[in-house]
């Protein structure tokens, strides 16, 4: 029925909810979305794959070996024309609840998003793989939220991108083991929440001089964040349930953000990115 759904070649925003096939439809591809800016996957309980299918040549995009495959970064002749391998003008990518996805590895590349600035993933429970040393290469990322998807494994270190300015990453078993390292020469910070974060010892001073808004919690290991000092230009401060950070009695809080901007960077780390159910919050 979806394959039938072909939406026209003009959309915009492109939400699929509880869609209960293991692939997209072939018309899932960059030269058949040309105008795609937001994508939202939301309880598509059976997806297993985001790689792009196949096209009519047999052709084939993100794959590993050397049957037809070709890199993202370039394009294929087809029908005396250029087909892009790339969603140039998505900037918003949401993943909700897909809990057979298990690898983003040939999708979530700055090859084939070139321009996203928003990356969601929550409740992707079998998510095992994405490509976070590539993460760098996003050039306009400003948001990067990823909530209990708790087999993610980081064999490679996280690199971030410097126009990175809000972070959050909840109960996401070893993808926090690049903190924290990958907080290095994100100058843009405003947002830093990490909560259910075993890996992270420490938070360097230098990596929060920037924020607006820090949130810890369950964070067994974290023993220093540069010191009680490094908190006082910071607005909005939660801390708890961290037992051998010993620099500040917990639970601590600081809640001083009353400015629209203030409010909005609250909602983003409390709640769904998604319209659909927008007023229900997760914690």
């Amino acid at each position: 029925m979806l394959q039938g759904l072909r939406p026209h070649s003009r959309i915009e925003c492109l939400k699929v909810d509880a869609f209960c096939g293991d692939r997209l439809p072939s018309w899932f591809k960059p030269e058949d979305l040309p105008t795609l800016r937001s994508l939202e996957l939301s309880y598509c309980v059976s997806l297993e794959s985001l790689s792009i299918p196949c096209f009519a040549d047999g052709t084939q995009t993100g794959g590993n070996g050397n049957n037809g495959t070709q890199h993202a970064s370039s394009s294929i002749s087809r029908n005396n024309g250029i087909v892009s391998l790339a969603f140039t003008r998505l900037t918003t990518l949401a993943v909700f609840g897909c809990w057979a996805l298990t690898n983003l590895e040939q999708f979530l590349t700055p090859e084939i998003l070139p321009s996203i600035k928003s990356i969601t993933l929550e409740e992707c429970g079998d998510l095992v793989s994405i490509p976070v040393h590539t993460f760098v290469g996003f050039a306009c990322l400003q948001d990067l939220k990823i909530c209990h998807c708790r087999k993610l494994e980081c064999p490679r270190e996280m690199v971030l991108p410097p126009s990175l300015r809000r972070l959050c990453i909840v109960n996401c078993n070893e993808l926090d083991r690049s903190f924290p390292a990958c907080l290095e020469n994100l100058t843009s910070l405003t947002l830093l929440q990490l909560c259910g974060c075993g890996w992270v010892k420490c938070i360097l001073s230098n990596s929060i001089v920037t924020l607006t808004c820090l949130v810890l919690c369950g964070c067994w290991e974290l023993a220093s964040i540069g010191g009680l000092q490094g908190l006082a230009s910071i607005q909005h401060v939660e801390l708890s349930d961290c037992p051998k950070l010993t620099e500040v009695q917990q639970p601590f809080e600081k809640k001083e953000l009353q400015t629209k901007e203030g409010k909005e960077l609250l909602k983003y780390m409390h709640r769904y990115y998604r319209d659909l159910d927008a007023a229900n919050p997760i914690w």
